[in-house]
């Protein structure tokens, strides 16, 4: 189940979603959203089944709404899936790039169905979007949940860009309105805002998670607001894989770093702090375009965004290395330089040195590490990438049959080393040293003119793109150590061993049911809170699996304390309670924070 739900959340379009466990002869309630997850201490279902069955019974009267579905997304008529199909059609025939993507949107065989989207800003302003499967689907446990869509705009019969994503309520620098400095201090290479602004339910109601609430009614130490809805839609854009050749591909990296410098300008600066791969794009000319400032920071600015952040294969070692350090302008020009080497590698052609072992750059390498102190979460990365920089195995065999490419990515690749082998204390033999690396990290402008001394070099072939050469990735056999594979949070917090417990009053199930009352569905319940983004899936399903004992204390499988309580059995390997006394169950409160 809790592998199932983020994907619930990346192919439907859902708000929460209710669930019900079911373990053996005991069983619980869920609500999920994307912020964590409330549930309910296990119930008997033989002993107590009028507990399952008045929730059905509520759940039956609810709502598409109070079932979590957003009203704004409904299904597409036929005549609507055949306008869809038409322009995919039209776009394709006339479209001059190569993207599988919309091949695989052509059949109507994909288990994507054609949605159309509602989307209304505060001036009234309505727009109605045809998409299907996202371009991209985060698919972390909870969190942003990011999804980006090619979407058909109907009535100007023209492709855009639709994202959707959750972000802290009463966040100080809303994506619109980093959009709108920008534009107003004349930034260059940024995507055409048409949209933007918080999704609402019927009325004035924002979509809104509610976990936060729940651990915050329980006096539980919370950092995690509560999320929000929020779609921004723009102009159409392609990704950066699918320039024609290595000149465009370096061209638009020159776009995306003048951007950078244009931005940093602005008063103290604006750092981007999320430079990706995904985040680069292409206008029809193929000059670069940078979007996605949903992370971005002012800097100087009081309640600006704090931690890191960001795309974890293309951010700076320094960050990497240091979940608590300063984002500056420096770990913006250096993700440049990951997205350009992971570019080149990927798909323009190149040749090594010799045969025997090769260390590549594991872009998604980390470490995790637990503080005992303050009983966080953290992970570290970074080893991969500076052995690919400094090991005489790495980079340095690499040699890409574009002479400019390849002497950009060498010069700059000497840049960074030194840098980071500097910040680490090391020392390594460049032409440059730590210090010169240091300004000229500190100056956008100064890889900005080296990206331009590039394009200004002769060589460049007209079309040297190839098919991806590691669809599967990068095999890498660096001495870094991957413990494991898939983590979306850097800092988390774990429960405390005593957490707080709450009683919430029960309504009479004779009720006009609604969300709240399934929520708040029985007598003297205990509600679960658990907070994310975590760390894995395996750590959702372990705080999520905790069950109460007879008397209301919360165990977690694979708890800190020693020994076993009392009255807990263990069941194919799980944790279960001893059968509790008859009556209705309590839902318990407990908080996993970032």
């Amino acid at each position: 189940m809790f592998e199932f739900i983020p994907f619930l959340f990346a192919h439907q379009h859902k708000i929460f979603q209710f669930s019900v466990q079911i373990c053996g002869e005991h069983a619980r309630l869920l609500r999920w959203d994307k912020s964590g997850c409330i549930f309910t201490s296990s119930f008997h279902l033989d002993k107590d089944p009028q507990i399952l069955s008045e929730f059905l019974w509520r759940f039956s009267k609810l709502t598409p709404a109070q079932r979590g579905f957003d009203c704004s997304v409904e299904n597409a008529t036929e005549e609507e899936e055949d306008t869809f199909e038409i322009a995919l059609k039209k776009f394709e025939h006339d479209c001059t790039r190569d993207l599988d993507y919309f091949h695989e949107l052509k059949t109507r065989q994909d288990r994507f169905p054609v949605y159309k989207v509602h989307v209304e800003d505060n001036k009234g302003t309505h727009m109605k979007l045809l998409v299907k499967r996202p371009l991209y689907a985060d698919t972390s446990d909870f969190g942003r949940s990011t999804r980006a869509y090619p979407a058909y705009y109907i009535s100007k019969k023209r492709w855009v860009f639709l994202k959707d994503y959750w972000h802290p309520v009463n966040k100080p620098n809303t994506e619109a309105r980093i959009y709108d400095r920008l534009y107003d201090n004349n930034v260059s290479s940024l995507p055409v805002t048409l949209f933007a602004g918080e999704v609402k339910s019927s009325g004035s109601t924002l979509h809104r998670t509610m976990t936060s609430e729940y651990a915050s009614c329980a006096c539980l130490r919370s950092r995690d607001p509560a999320l929000v809805h929020y779609r921004i839609v723009q102009e159409f854009l392609y990704p950066l894989k699918a320039v024609i050749n290595s000149k465009e591909l370096v061209r638009a990296m020159r776009d995306a770093v003048s951007c950078i410098t244009d931005a940093h300008r602005i008063g103290r600066g604006i750092h981007h702090r999320d430079l990706s791969y995904n985040n680069i794009m292409l206008s029809p000319q193929g000059h670069g375009i940078l979007g996605d400032w949903d992370q971005a920071e002012i800097v100087g600015q009081k309640n600006a965004n704090s931690g890191r952040v960001g795309t974890w294969a293309c951010m700076s070692i320094k960050l990497l290395q240091d979940p608590h350090g300063e984002h500056d302008i420096s770990d913006d020009l250096e993700s440049c330089f990951w997205v350009l080497v992971h570019t080149a590698l990927h798909y323009f052609p190149h040749k090594r040195a010799h045969k025997g072992r090769v260390v590549f750059p594991d872009f998604d390498e980390f470490t995790e590490t637990h503080c005992d102190l303050h009983n966080k979460q953290h992970k570290y990365g970074g080893k991969s990438k500076l052995a690919f920089l400094q090991s005489p195995n790495g980079l340095a065999t690499f040699t890409w049959d574009c002479v400019p490419l390849d002497t950009l990515i060498h010069d700059v690749a000497q840049i960074v080393l030194q840098y980071n082998a500097g910040l680490n204390q090391g020392k390594v033999r460049t032409s440059v040293s730590h210090k010169e690396a240091r300004e000229f990290l500190s100056n956008p402008t100064n890889l900005l003119n080296r990206f331009n001394k590039a394009l200004a070099s002769r060589g460049w072939p007209s079309e040297d793109k190839v098919d991806n050469l590691y669809p599967q990735g990068f095999q890498s056999t660096s001495s870094s150590d991957q413990e494991n594979s898939n983590t979306q949070s850097d800092d988390e917090e774990q429960p405390s061993e005593d957490e707080t417990q709450t009683e919430v009053s029960d309504q009479d199930a004779t009720s006009p049911p609604d969300t709240e009352a399934l929520v708040k569905q029985m007598h003297s319940m205990k509600i679960t809170a658990e907070e994310g983004p975590t760390s894995n899936v395996r750590r959702s399903a372990r705080i999520a699996m905790k069950l109460s004992d007879g008397d209301g204390v919360d165990v977690s499988a694979g708890s800190r304390k020693s020994g076993r309580k009392k009255g807990i059995n263990t069941v194919g390997g799980k944790h279960e309670t001893a059968p509790r006394a008859r009556g209705r169950p309590r839902w318990a409160v407990g908080s996993s924070v970032r």
